[in-house]
């Protein structure tokens, strides 16, 4: 239990709280004066016997300690003047601005790191992009080179696309066949009314005056349909002006032939069981 104070203990504890919260009393006029003095004479006095112990000329001598003196006696005097509580709240103002200015600072110096995190952030991105736009136009230039294949191939394997191509039998009739018609058209080429040139196209009815059947007619006319070498005009057809010689156009239709040909299937013999008879 901590012991309770008396009457007079309370009042000199409160007298000594008044004291430590009083004004300091102002320095009067002549105890600043005698401040200064002794200030001054202690500067004189030191700085003198400083001077004397290294030998320094008699003018340095008597001039510097003496002006020593009065500058700090006038320093003396000027402080014991300005009362305390004013010059408190200056060195605390001055002690403020130093932390505000040292604040400041460590802002300005984080945000100019933030800055340049920021700015090579962003140098890493668009070197980012830039590679992602490379990758991307290669892709796009891939994809477009494999769907012209893929249209290619799609139209080669539609029968009903003019690019459609098959395996070709060896057929060497069929190819004689188409080779004649090929023969005629070029050795009868003529300008007609709208001033083409064109030749005269075998139709059915001339193939079998020939002695040709409808359906060798119509292999030799399917293999020049798939060679690319003819096309549809209206009952009959024609060789496409492409091919403006006879060799020009058997060329064509031998590669395509001899790239196409496929060799007949030759049928398994069936095996036969041998049994003795008993």
């Amino acid at each position: 239990m901590p012991r309770e104070l008396t009457p007079a203990e309370l009042a000199d504890l409160l007298r000594t709280t008044e004291r430590s919260q009083a004004k300091p009393a102002p320095v009067s006029m002549r105890a600043a004066i005698a401040r200064g003095a002794v200030a001054g004479l202690g500067v004189v006095m030191a700085l003198g016997g400083s001077l004397f112990w290294v030998q320094a000329p008699l003018d340095t001598l008597t001039v510097a300690p003496l002006v020593a003196g009065v500058v700090l006696a006038g320093v003396v005097m000027l402080v014991s003047a300005i009362p305390s509580e004013k010059i408190a709240p200056a060195l605390l103002t001055v002690r403020r601005i130093q932390q505000v200015q040292a604040t400041v600072s460590a802002a300005e110096f984080r945000k100019r790191k933030a800055y340049e995190a920021v700015e090579a952030t962003e140098a890493q991105a668009a070197a980012r992009l830039a590679e992602l736009e490379k990758t991307l136009n290669h892709m796009r230039a891939q994809y477009k080179v494999l769907e012209a294949e893929n249209n290619q191939l799609r139209a080669q394997l539609n029968p009903k696309s003019v690019a459609y191509t098959t395996a070709e039998p060896d057929d060497p009739d069929t190819l004689e066949k188409a080779r004649y018609i090929l023969e005629r058209w070029f050795a009868t080429l003529h300008t007609d009314d709208d001033g083409k040139t064109r030749g005269e196209w075998l139709s059915r009815e001339d193939a079998e005056k020939s002695q040709w059947s409808q359906k060798q007619h119509a292999k030799a006319v399917g293999l020049l349909k798939r060679a690319g070498l003819v096309t549809a005009r209206g009952r009959f057809y024609e060789v496409l002006p492409t091919y403006t010689s006879l060799p020009a156009a058997l060329y064509k239709l031998d590669t395509y032939y001899s790239s196409k040909r496929r060799e007949p299937v030759i049928p398994k013999a069936a095996s036969l069981s041998y049994v003795e008879t008993e």
